[in-house]
């Protein structure tokens, strides 16, 4: 009787954007879009527990900025989308090599950076509602 061969699982494969990506499009798109690209690949990685201080900081900012005068807030705006655009690129750095030791077994791939424009385009939605109730509750 010959022993019937089990066929070994497949490798897991997890799909994101690059660090990189996400950094860039944080830095010409806005915060708000590099945090949710960010939130998605932290849902693919499984640090889910970064996601809730994240998203409740942009959404503290956004709220700041649109408080503040145009002129301030623009300049404000910017210096947060160059730190913003640095950190979130080494968190993710640091996340993927993280991910890579705790799942030896698993292919990492790297999206290309154009399959992310429907998530951008989804946050810059959500900025512009924002934007649009702040303007009806505390109109100038």
């Amino acid at each position: 009787m010959t022993e019937v061969e089990v066929p070994a699982a497949p490798p897991r494969v997890v799909r994101i954007w690059s660090p990189l990506a996400v950094g860039v499009y944080t830095l010409f798109l806005g915060y708000p879009a590099g945090i949710l690209l960010a939130v998605r690949t932290w849902i693919l990685l499984g640090t889910r527990n970064r996601i809730r201080p994240h998203v409740f900081s942009a959404l503290a900012l956004t709220v700041l900025l649109m408080l503040l005068s145009d002129r301030i807030g623009r300049i404000i705006g910017i210096v947060a989308g160059i730190a913003i655009f640095s950190y979130l690129k080494e968190l993710l750095k640091s996340d993927v090599v993280d991910f890579r030791n705790a799942h030896p077994d698993a292919v990492l791939e790297f999206r290309p950076w154009y399959t992310a424009l429907g998530w951008v385009l989804l946050a810059l939605l959500f900025v512009i509602m924002i934007a649009v109730t702040m303007e009806i509750i505390v109109p100038e």
